[in-house]
């Protein structure tokens, strides 16, 4: 398995990835890669990759705040493809909200577990 990464940790590019992703994909059919995936994408460059082999997971920033990709998990869903979100904890700077605490201390959780747990 091989995520081609587009996009910064904090953010995606648009740029085109056709001569990027289609060298993975020259390796796919040569057998030495079985899955291709991508990081830090937009839903344009999933189109654009999936005119080419087969994009088994998608892995993009996504936590409680930070949830623009929300069209892009409901595609993937939709699509069969797995999204695995990186930083669901807020990464370099963790979620940190009352509210949370609140609700962890509420149901005997951490706040943490509440944060992966929230839809």
């Amino acid at each position: 398995m091989v995520n081609l990464r587009v996009g910064a940790a904090e953010s995606t590019s648009d740029a085109p990835l056709a001569e990027q992703f289609g060298a993975l994909a020259e390796l796919r059919q040569e057998g030495l890669i079985r899955h291709l995936g991508l990081s830090g994408v937009t839903l344009n460059q999933l189109t654009e990759a999936q005119a080419m082999p087969p994009v088994v997971t998608v892995q993009n920033l996504y936590n409680l705040t930070n949830r623009q990709d929300d069209a892009l998990v409901d595609r993937c869903a939709a699509e069969n493809i797995a999204f695995a979100a990186f930083f669901p904890l807020g990464g370099f700077t963790p979620l940190q909200s009352d509210t949370l605490d609140e609700v962890a201390s509420r149901v005997g959780a951490s706040s943490q577990q509440v944060a992966l747990a929230a839809p």
